[in-house]
């Protein structure tokens, strides 16, 4: 590498893995990372370390663990992205249908377009992780056929199946090394650098096959009308910023929901109940349940209302926080009181958490069932109309009135 070409200022990554994330089996078992494409991320960052000269501080790459509690993911996934040189995007058929690698590579486009120079390496390095059904999905899709053209079995199975597959190792190491250089190049002979302004809200990119939004709705009282008695602490302005967990995440419940299910691949929207309106009738959805709110003068009839109303493919919980210093005393008492109801409302079917952990585990598994729910029963579009006789192909020679002339 020419040792004059300006390098990063700032301590930073040379790529980043932008790839469809598979959500949990159960509630359980944490998803999130592909147990192949943590082998090729290991592969990719051994190869570019040893192709590359960093600058003190700069990394080879960064592997998001799971989701960490207290930290919002939309502002700490573009304060990465803020300083990644090169974006690797794993494309696959769930690539394009979940919201959250859109948004990924949206992001890292708008930055690269906001910095680069013309004439400069790419800055984004596609890979064709598994074969799409069709091909024709922009230029990502012809990048990432490029990088693999003189190798048929790229093309035709992938490079995940080239990673499993001891017969093709020879082919996925001449790739993989392809792939290296470039990431290195672009690092290193023409940085992006470090990104003055991030953007904090880093807007969720809707899903290419995937329109209708997982809607997280929240029945909470608000810090201007609580109960007698309760802490202030959870709750703000409105009943979507209810934190029950504490400082654990130190976000919004319905934010920290929503987060969790664009992992898993759907575009989400956050709405207080009160003003839901027909939403949870057109939308797949959860609502989150403070039994608090049971505590208020028509609360109990507010609550018996909801449950009601709800269509198969929007599923209640019960959220309190067993170390809330008042779940042990009126808090139980009111949850028992909401569990009964949704009992009665809905047999079977009550879901209660009592831990951030629970949450965390268990929101994207609610998600998947409820989107199934919603495919099978949801509404269709446009609505059934009025049954209207349809013109006739025969006759009935009985009737003159629809025998043809001779």
């Amino acid at each position: 590498m020419n040792d004059e070409v300006p390098r990063p200022r700032s301590p930073g990554y040379y790529f980043y893995l932008s790839y469809a994330h598979t959500p949990p089996a159960t509630a359980h078992s944490r998803g999130g990372i592909d147990h192949w494409v943590r082998i090729f991320q290991a592969h990719l960052s051994a190869e570019v370390a040893r192709l590359a000269r960093p600058d003190a501080g700069m990394r080879v790459t960064y592997f998001e663990p799971p989701l960490p509690l207290g930290a919002e993911r939309r502002t700490a996934l573009a304060a990465v992205l803020s300083v990644t040189e090169v974006l690797v995007p794993l494309l696959s058929p769930q690539y394009f249908n979940m919201s959250w690698p859109s948004t990924e590579l949206n992001y890292f486009q708008q930055r690269v377009t906001a910095t680069r120079r013309q004439h400069v390496p790419s800055h984004v390095q596609p890979v064709l992780w598994v074969p799409l059904p069709d091909s024709d999905v922009g230029p990502e899709m012809h990048n990432a056929l490029q990088l693999g053209a003189d190798f048929p079995a790229y093309a035709e199975n992938g490079l995940r199946t080239m990673c499993q597959l001891s017969h093709h190792r020879s082919q996925y190491d001449q790739i993989l090394q392809r792939l290296a250089r470039r990431i290195v190049d672009a690092a290193e002979r023409c940085a992006l650098g470090r990104q003055q302004r991030v953007d904090r809200q880093m807007k969720s990119q809707s899903a290419v096959l995937v329109d209708t939004p997982f809607v997280i709705a929240v029945l909470a009282p608000t810090g201007n009308r609580l109960p007698q008695g309760r802490l202030r602490n959870p709750y703000g302005a409105s009943s979507v910023l209810w934190r029950p967990f504490g400082d654990d995440p130190a976000i919004p419940v319905a934010e920290y929901a929503a987060n969790l299910i664009e992992r898993s691949g759907l575009p989400t929207m956050i709405v207080d109940y009160a003003s839901a309106g027909e939403r949870l009738e057109q939308c797949p959805g959860v609502l989150l349940i403070d039994p608090w709110i049971l505590a208020g003068g028509s609360g109990r009839e507010e609550l018996q209302s909801a449950l009601s109303r709800l269509r198969e493919w929007v599923v209640p919980l019960i959220v309190l926080d067993e170390s809330d210093p008042q779940c042990a005393g009126r808090g139980s008492s009111l949850a028992e009181d909401a569990a009964e109801l949704l009992t009665n409302a809905r047999p079977n079917r009550v879901r209660r958490v009592r831990r951030s952990g629970e949450f965390r585990d268990l929101i994207p598994i609610l998600a998947t069932q409820m989107r199934r729910q919603y495919l099978r029963h949801g509404p269709t579009y446009p609505p059934k109309g009025a049954q209207l006789s349809r013109p006739r192909l025969t006759y009935n020679d009985d009737s003159p009135t629809h025998s043809p002339e001779r």
